[in-house]
């Protein structure tokens, strides 16, 4: 009797064993969950010339906005007393620079935004600040009698156009290098030192009756003793030539 129901019991138990191992074997098997959230694209990268906080920066260094991936869709420059500084974009709107000489002393502020090709924007904020100069040396033209030379008047065949500075220059050659003298036909010259202030520009031979003479003096943003103002005069023509209209004096200040 008692080994009847050792039997049953070892069946019973061997019956659980496979029920429970049935069990186990059919129960469904967990699936780790998966997420497809797709991350937003960044906008495509900015650039700006010079560095966001420079100082001291030149007037005529080159500023710039430009982008890759993407296009600019906006760039909007305004100086410290909000004034808006016109810009020039390219054609493929890749690339911003502004239309004209930004101003000593003054602060900047770039805000950009552009367009990637997926649609995503990125924005930027830059601000930069121009040179303040201590002194800002003046040229005006006159003759080598120290006369102001007229705009547009006529004088003799051996006129000699000087370059009066209202302070005495150290770098000559740097001053020298933002003259320039244009001549109807085309006169051999070159310029002369006389002193530390006036630059001559002396013709080879004597001017041909007619000849038209325009000298620039390009000197904003040249350091040739302190920063130098802009100023462009026209300068003298010889006898029979037609005057024309004054050219103007310019002096950045955006």
């Amino acid at each position: 009797m008692r080994a009847s129901r050792s039997r049953c019991l070892t069946t019973l138990l061997v019956v659980l064993a496979l029920c429970t191992a049935v069990l186990a074997a059919c129960a469904p098997a967990s699936t780790p969950s998966t997420s497809t959230t797709k991350q937003p694209s960044a906008g495509p990268p900015i650039t700006v010339v010079p560095a966001d906080g420079a100082t001291a920066v030149n007037p005529l260094d080159p500023v710039s906005v430009g982008t890759e991936g993407g296009t600019l869709e906006s760039v909007t420059m305004t100086n410290d007393e909000g004034k808006v500084i016109d810009g020039i974009v390219t054609p493929d709107r890749l690339a911003w620079k502004p239309g004209a000489p930004l101003g000593y002393n003054r602060t900047y502020t770039l805000v950009v935004t552009a367009v990637g090709d997926e649609g995503a924007r990125s924005e930027r904020t830059s601000t930069f600040s121009t040179v303040r100069p201590g002194n800002q040396t003046k040229a005006t033209f006159v003759t080598s009698g120290g006369n102001l030379l007229t705009d547009g008047g006529t004088f003799g065949v051996g006129i000699v156009a000087v370059t009066h500075f209202d302070e005495p220059i150290t770098d000559r050659a740097a001053a020298e290098r933002a003259l320039s003298v244009e001549t109807i036909p085309p006169v051999t010259g070159s310029w002369y030192w006389a002193d530390d202030q006036n630059v001559h520009w002396r013709p080879q031979n004597y001017y041909a009756p007619g000849t038209r003479v325009t000298v620039h003096a390009n000197v904003y943003g040249v350091p040739s003793a302190r920063a130098c103002s802009a100023r462009r005069t026209r300068a003298p023509r010889s006898p029979s030539a037609t005057p024309t209209s004054p050219s103007p004096t310019t002096t950045p200040r955006k």
